[in-house]
């Protein structure tokens, strides 16, 4: 429940949390709804950067509520994502037309940081707005739509992941391989 100064209040029962701010970079500058309702200028760009209660980083490792806590919970902002851009080659170097690549954070349950994408014609691709952090890339020619969210999958799949870190406000680039 938003409060007059900005904040807000969240009403819960003791027990084991995750907290998710509503996906920012999800959202697009003109979200369907009202002719009215955009998204203001300054948040076109938003992501959560953290989300602390005290020391605890609740955005990465969730909460446990046995009372009302000790710290006022810190919800912040940040406006500059970066981005992934680069080309996918198979295994004989030639450019990789139409693959699936997937962006997947190292930390895993972060699901509202997944990103896909298909490459061009020239196997090229470039995914905007990535939350600044350390991700591995993966790029198939033929998966199943949503494979990457299957652990069991994905483990066999680590060793074909290309590490990426994505820093505020700039671009990383690579060339992946096509994983068989």
């Amino acid at each position: 429940m938003p409060r007059p100064d900005g904040g807000f209040v969240v009403e819960a029962t003791p027990g084991d949390f995750r907290l998710n701010v509503a996906p920012l970079l999800n959202l697009s500058p003109r979200p369907p709804g009202p002719p009215n309702a955009t998204v203001p200028p300054g948040l076109q760009n938003a992501y959560v950067k953290t989300i602390r209660l005290g020391e605890i980083d609740v955005l990465n490792a969730g909460i446990r509520l046995a009372g009302a806590p000790a710290g006022r919970l810190e919800v912040v902002i940040g406006t500059t994502p970066g981005s992934f851009e680069g080309s996918v080659v198979d295994g004989n170097q030639a450019a990789g037309p139409g693959m699936t690549v997937v962006l997947l954070p190292d930390i895993r349950r972060r699901t509202d940081l997944y990103k896909i994408t298909t490459t061009d014609p020239a196997g090229r691709f470039r995914i905007d707005r990535v939350a600044p952090g350390d991700y591995r890339a993966f790029t198939w020619s033929e998966i199943s739509d949503g494979a990457w969210h299957d652990p069991d999958f994905m483990q066999a799949q680590e060793a074909g992941g290309t590490p990426v870190h994505v820093v505020e406000g700039s671009a990383s680039s690579t060339r992946l391989t096509v994983i068989r």
